[in-house]
């Protein structure tokens, strides 16, 4: 079973990517936090840094645009090809409120007639694989029914299904009845995410869709950066290197910022996750919580055990 590193929005940029992947290994494939291409921009320069292989050394990268608008999608579509993607993702999941307030991410999916039309207009262009990560409706699972027969209708290269409505965003139980609906259809096209948080729920995945190769963790990852070494059977949780890896990247992100204030902000809300290896204790997360410069952050993190 495969593993890919599922896009966050403010934690997995390529700082992260570079770093984790020079720490932890298992992954097979990471993707880009969603690139928003525009008319006159394509792709802004502050993303084309998240895309440039310099910055992605040693690893397989899929970028993910988010967009409404299929000449826009195709444009920067084209121009990541032409940088030598191969594979394309197409976000129709996002459940943020100001993303989908635009129509955009899971957004799009209130509106199948012109989500068939943007996939009709984008695969006819295409000269190169386009990818789906998907949720199953917005406010009904019943909505997936028809979502899934446009899916059908087009050459979608793989098919990531978060089995959640848009209205649930991370809330609640995922709807593994509407997968099982898409796992009938698509069978060994379908990547499955959502709520993989350890060994054993992967283990439950590989057993009730046999056909799957790989599965794709966002915030189990980063919670337990060992779990995908965990489910090859080749590794044990080390928390100093985890104390390790959390140092480097600060200091990474301290370098890329040039301000320590933004440096201890992306590290408290990374370590929110990180703590989670280190079994429940509310003392060190308030003092993470605290923390407001580097040396309090360092004092929170020396801590920890």
């Amino acid at each position: 079973m495969e593993i890919d590193f599922a896009p966050m929005e403010g934690v997995t940029d390529y700082i992260f990517r570079k770093t984790f992947n020079e720490y932890f290994k298992g992954v097979s494939r990471f993707y880009t936090p969603f690139l928003t291409p525009a008319p006159k921009r394509v792709i802004a320069p502050k993303e084309l840094r998240e895309v440039k292989q310099e910055n992605n050394p040693g690893m397989e990268l899929i970028p993910q645009l988010l967009t409404n608008n299929a000449e826009d999608f195709s444009a920067a579509a084209e121009k990541l090809h032409e940088m030598g993607f191969e594979t394309i993702n197409l976000n129709l999941g996002c459940p943020s409120g100001t993303v989908t307030a635009k129509g955009k991410g899971s957004g799009f999916l209130k509106y199948p007639d012109e989500l068939e039309s943007f996939l009709d207009e984008i695969f006819r262009k295409a000269d190169y694989k386009i990818s789906v990560k998907t949720r199953i409706g917005v406010a009904y699972e019943e909505e997936w029914e028809r979502i899934a027969d446009i899916y059908k209708k087009f050459p979608i290269s793989e098919l990531i299904i978060h089995p959640r409505l848009m209205k649930e965003q991370y809330r609640g139980n995922v709807h593994l009845s509407a997968f099982d609906r898409a796992y009938e259809i698509f069978s060994s096209k379908l990547i499955y995410n959502g709520d993989i948080k350890t060994i054993e729920d992967i283990e439950r995945i590989k057993e009730r869709y046999p056909e799957i190769t790989k599965i794709m963790i966002g915030r189990g990852l980063i919670a337990d950066p060992y779990l995908a070494e965990k489910a090859e059977g080749k590794a044990k949780a080390d928390h100093g290197k985890i104390k390790k890896f959390g140092r480097e990247l600060f200091n990474n992100y301290l370098e890329e910022f040039g301000s320590e204030h933004a440096a201890v902000n992306r590290m408290k809300g990374i370590w929110f996750y990180l703590l989670q290896s280190f079994g429940e204790n509310p003392k060190n997360a308030k003092l993470i919580k605290k923390a407001t410069n580097a040396a309090q952050l360092e004092s929170a993190v020396m801590q920890i055990h």
